[in-house]
């Protein structure tokens, strides 16, 4: 989205802000509650009860916010890291690579499902593409892709050597 002529994500600005404004609502209130709140209401035991009660639901309501509008703000950042609209395929590639980092780290069961599952997305001639959209069933990007292949030769030769990576060349 093009602000105001500035090459800005616009979702990204306003999550931002949203995240940002809920964490200064939740040091604000904790803030007041141990600075202003605590010292000024020592004698009154009901107002003070009150008012404790009333800054730690507020700091209850901004923790929810920033928490929700962090996860929020993290998703936005990977997909404009990753360059793909949202819904866009999954880097064939990259799963490969998570086959092989999970049998590098002993979990050999696991990584032998997912390189499994990755097998039986090839076509009827056993090519991979690029990536793969799980929502249509279909492949997607560059079609076939060696860089694809090249990782699932990678990954069966990591799998065969109980997780040791093999060296290429």
């Amino acid at each position: 989205m093009d602000w105001f002529g500035a090459r800005v994500d616009g979702p990204m600005v306003v999550i931002r802000a949203i995240h940002f404004a809920a964490c200064a609502v939740v040091a604000g209130s904790l803030t007041f509650r141990a600075v202003v709140a605590r010292p000024a209401l020592r004698s009154e035991r009901s107002a003070g009860k009150f008012v404790r009660a009333q800054s730690l639901q507020i700091a209850s309501i901004g923790m929810a916010i920033a928490v929700t509008s962090g996860v929020i703000w993290l998703l936005l950042q990977a997909v404009s890291m990753s360059g793909l609209p949202p819904g866009e395929a999954g880097y064939l590639p990259g799963s490969f690579w998570l086959a092989q980092a999970l049998a590098a780290a002993g979990r050999m069961e696991e990584a032998r499902r997912v390189y499994t599952a990755l097998l039986g997305l090839r076509n009827d001639v056993g090519l991979l593409a690029e990536g793969y959209d799980p929502l249509r069933r279909r492949f997607a990007g560059n079609h076939p892709l060696a860089g694809s292949h090249i990782a699932l030769i990678m990954t069966a030769r990591a799998l065969t050597q109980n997780g040791q990576f093999a060296r290429s060349g």
